[in-house]
């Protein structure tokens, strides 16, 4: 090891200037003139389930950092003062890239990278916790995609996580299992919250605002793991989500319109109850079929394992207030009142089902918009002409179905094992 970085990086046998540990740490790191290797170092001389920190201060990176450690807890001082800089970071693809099962990241501060900012892929076992991940830079595409990136894991935590500036999504998890995102923040990316292709994640107590879309729950096709299901949403306050779509061109997130809360697509078996949506231009809440995202697709598909539609969600309880007087162009263009009901759905249905009130209807029921019952449009996206049937009546889809069961305790720390 270089002299710069064997006086500056603390090991159990050199323990800083008052030989010893900060309480908790196997390690220890403070800011210097080599950044790159005094903390990559650190991580890769990490035993399994050791406990790796760094100092406050502004650590500043020109490299990704990797992980490969099981059961390793990295932490910070706070979000507030240990900062891990990447603006001029000029090689690899994601700011801190994790492949170790088990891996605990806290209380630190992820910024500028060029790149996403923490990449998680194909561990058991990930919590990100105490984590801000940000690009002041508001609206560039220079800007990372994905602030926290889980993808193919499984037993996933977001707990009180901010994520600014994301040109994708703020809070991502794609094609995992096991999930919990709570207690979060998410401003000023296109998307606030995504669950993309994966099974069985809960989405709770979080802010989603100033995004283009307050929280996506996406299926989409080509992928290797299809057709996620069982997402509850609940206790979340998503609001002024109505920022122009800024989006990279080709991307599904660009398509989603300005103004909308929350939108399921392609998605089976939700449920969505006891949220607030608030002061959206375009949508309280669309339940729509892949077509609507790109309605050149048709039926169509490419995958032929990927199910476009979605079925069976249950959207209840929930409150809106001040929805749909501005809407986005695609809204606009397709829905024939005015102001845009807060309760959408493009009137997919598939073909093979049983769409007669059964086990793949999409229900709505006891939702509230500005002190009354809250009204709901059918758009026939899929009808023959399309749009042709439009329909408002709440009826046909006043129905229920069994809630999920929240399996994570609230008030404490507990989530997937």
């Amino acid at each position: 090891m270089a002299p710069i970085a064997a006086a500056l990086l603390l090991a159990p046998a050199a323990c800083g200037s008052d030989a010893t540990l900060p309480a908790g740490c196997d390690r220890f790191v403070r800011p210097s003139a080599d950044d790159d290797t005094n903390v990559q170092e650190m991580f890769l001389d990490a035993a399994d389930g050791e406990t790796v920190c760094l100092s406050a201060g502004t650590f500043e990176f020109t490299r990704q950092l990797t992980v490969s450690a099981k059961d390793l807890t990295i932490q910070g001082q706070s979000q507030a003062d240990t900062i891990l800089n990447f603006a001029k970071q000029d090689v690899g693809g994601s700011g801190i890239q994790i492949s170790g099962d088990g891996v605990t990241i806290r209380r630190m501060t992820v910024e500028e990278t060029p790149g996403d900012g923490i990449f998680a892929t194909s561990v058991q076992g990930i919590n990100f916790e105490d984590l801000t991940v940000r690009w002041m830079n508001q609206q560039n595409l220079a800007n990372g995609a994905y602030g926290v990136y889980p993808v193919k894991s499984s037993d996933v935590v977001v707990r009180r996580v901010t994520v600014q500036g994301a040109r994708d999504a703020g809070i991502y998890v794609g094609q995992s299992q096991n999930i919990l995102v709570e207690d979060s923040l998410a401003f000023d990316n296109v998307a606030g919250i995504e669950i993309e292709n994966s099974f069985d994640a809960v989405v709770r107590n979080n802010e989603a605002y100033d995004n283009t879309g307050g929280i996506l729950v996406f299926n989409l096709p080509g992928l290797e793991i299809k057709n996620g299901e069982r997402t509850l949403i609940y206790g979340n306050d998503v609001h002024d989500n109505n920022v122009d779509n800024w989006g990279e061109d080709g991307t599904a997130v660009a398509a989603v319109p300005r103004g909308t809360g929350l939108l399921i697509l392609a998605s089976d078996g939700n449920e969505v109850r006891d949220n607030i949506f608030r002061n959206l231009d375009s949508f309280g809440v669309v339940v729509a079929s892949y077509i609507l995202l790109d309605p050149t697709m048709g039926y169509a598909m490419t995958d032929p394992q990927f199910e476009a539609y979605a079925e069976a969600n249950y959207v209840h309880d929930n409150t809106f207030e001040n929805i749909g007087a501005n809407p986005d162009e695609l809204p606009d263009s397709v829905v024939n009142v005015d102001p845009v009901p807060p309760l959408v759905f493009d009137g997919c249905l598939n073909p093979d089902h049983d769409n007669s009130g059964g086990d793949f209807t999409n229900c709505f029921e006891n939702n509230t918009a500005d002190g009354a019952a809250a009204t709901y449009y059918d758009i026939d996206v899929c009808g023959m002409p399309p749009f042709a049937n439009q329909d408002q009546d709440l009826g046909p889809v006043t129905c229920s179905r069994t809630p999920i069961e929240d399996p994570y305790p609230t008030g404490g720390e507990a989530g997937p094992d």
